[in-house]
């Protein structure tokens, strides 16, 4: 009977971080995208309207001359 070769410690510790960063970049990924797309926005615009008269041109043009 022969023993089962195990894999060494370095190479479980690899496989490890790897499966883990595997994972949480999945799992941000898919949270962004529900994020994204259950996000709404709202926003409200509004506009001023603003009126400017000038009078009394008549008595400056008067005065210049």
């Amino acid at each position: 009977m022969t023993r089962a070769h195990r894999p060494s410690p370095r190479i479980r510790a690899a496989l490890l971080v790897g499966l883990t960063v595997l994972l949480v970049g999945a799992g941000s990924t898919a949270g962004h995208a529900l994020w994204a797309s259950t996000a709404t926005t709202s926003a409200n615009v509004t506009s001023a309207s603003v009126a400017v008269t000038e009078t009394g041109f008549d008595t400056l043009a008067g005065e210049l001359t």
